[in-house]
């Protein structure tokens, strides 16, 4: 992906040339008579609002669909998919959009979507609202659950309670995120990544992911204790959450892990969910096992589980 920021003028006429250079590499099938149409798009979409200095944008090739992101002032907002070639698929570059946007920048907008597209959306995009000045392009506007939390939740179950974190907090979840053989199935080890950071960085990252509407982190106590974290994230717009767990390696063992599970599958459904679903490594062993024991395995190679609600 290239991408530019606060540019106009000639140096936006640059960048537009270098990104279809980019973009007709990645595109071999992209028709010479297309290359100033594209030219064109990209200049007038980013050329309009770079001028107040005000938007980044991003651009990017999918299925045959010319891709842009915008950002301006605090909110994301993608360009209804652009085919630059023939048979462009325009429904999988907007799953595609949805994928990468529900992981990163949720709430976000779609712009300039054709009214006859609507109605092909909505079968597979439930969570999402339409405005139109026109009543013949519209633009959409999705959140999901999370995004739209007014506080965090919080909910016990058997031994285990899952609550908000808190300031007092940051030693032990700062302990818990660096610990590098709790985190070595975690998918990313903010001790190799960010080795110097403070212990207040974990938590004000939590809560700005939370604040963004993209992930949920709760603590999870055991007699008021922190002794682990459940964390809801990746809000599909279709009903389904990931979630994923972690306990401190001194709780090993005592069937925790299962109780924080079965407590944030509890906590999916309240909130609305109709499915949820764990993602974990094969050579995870014993959280396969945990796993398998309380979700239905939908992969064949045991990396996937899930549980339905209704």
């Amino acid at each position: 992906m290239l991408s530019f920021k606060n540019v106009e003028g000639e140096r936006l006429e640059r960048l537009a040339e270098e990104l279809y250079l980019t973009l007709s590499r990645e595109c071999r099938g992209l028709a010479p008579e297309s290359r100033l149409e594209l030219r064109d798009i990209l200049a007038s979409v980013c050329g309009e609002y770079c001028e107040e200095g005000a938007l980044e944008a991003a651009a990017a090739v999918h299925s045959g669909s010319l891709l842009l992101r915008l950002f301006e002032y605090g909110r994301y907002s993608f360009v209804y998919p652009i085919p630059i070639f023939e048979g462009a698929d325009i429904l999988s570059a907007v799953r595609a959009l949805r994928d990468y946007a529900v992981y990163e920048e949720l709430p976000f907008v779609l712009t300039d979507v054709p009214r006859e597209d609507i109605s092909p959306l909505a079968e597979h995009f439930h969570r999402f609202g339409a405005e139109s000045d026109d009543g013949e392009s519209f633009t959409l506007n999705f959140s999901g659950i999370l995004s739209e939390l007014q506080s965090q939740p919080s909910l016990t179950h058997k031994r285990i309670t899952l609550d908000p974190l808190t300031e007092s907090d940051i030693p032990e979840y700062a302990r818990l995120s660096r610990d590098r053989e709790v985190n070595k199935y975690w998918g990313y080890d903010y001790s190799v990544d960010y080795p110097d950071c403070s212990d207040g960085f974990f938590f004000d990252t939590q809560r700005e992911e939370f604040s963004r509407g993209v992930s949920l982190s709760l603590a999870s106590r055991l007699d008021g204790k922190l002794i682990g974290e459940a964390v809801l994230h990746a809000d599909d717009l279709e009903g389904r959450i990931e979630i994923a767990f972690r306990l401190l390696s001194e709780y090993w063992g005592r069937g925790l892990g299962r109780e924080v599970l079965e407590a944030a599958l509890i906590l999916a459904e309240r909130l609305g969910y109709t499915r949820a679903v764990c993602r974990v490594k094969p050579e995870n062993l014993p959280s396969v096992r945990l796993l398998s024991s309380v979700m239905s395995d939908i992969s064949p190679d045991s990396t996937v589980f899930e549980s339905k609600f209704r």
